[in-house]
């Protein structure tokens, strides 16, 4: 776990079915922490562990989509819809990764606990609790 912006991240992952012209068994989708010079952002882990490429589009368009339910229940999908995009294929085998800040992501911007899950079609990762925390110090600056 790690913080970044007011946000503290935890992992989660989950294996699913692929997007429905893809159904087979063998695709996962994780989430988690990444790294790098001192800052924290999103990561989200899809593995395709089919024997068949797998074709999807880059984080939040399209299908690929974050769904996300504020600390008051309300569910949102966090996506464009972008036509003509280029698709990114998966090779069997193969993994790729998407970084994102969700720091700025205007789904997050009250404090408190929050759900999420990436979904792909009809692949879903497990759920992700992120926590905002009220960014005012008690100080009042």
């Amino acid at each position: 776990m790690g913080t970044v912006g007011g946000i503290l991240w935890a992992c989660a992952s989950g294996t699913a079915l692929a997007q429905k012209d893809h159904r087979r068994p063998g695709v996962r989708l994780e989430v988690g922490s990444y790294l790098s010079g001192g800052v924290t952002t999103t990561a989200f882990v899809l593995t395709n562990g089919s024997r068949e490429p797998f074709r999807t589009t880059p984080i939040c368009t399209n299908y690929n989509r974050l769904v996300i339910v504020s600390p008051d229940g309300k569910q949102t999908e966090r996506f464009s819809w972008k036509k003509g995009i280029a698709p990114v294929v998966v090779g069997a085998g193969e993994s790729k990764v998407w970084s994102l800040s969700l720091a700025e992501t205007p789904e997050f911007k009250e404090p408190g606990t929050y759900r999420m899950t990436w979904k792909i079609g009809e692949a879903e990762s497990d759920e992700t609790v992120v926590v905002r925390e009220d960014s005012k110090k008690p100080d009042g600056g």
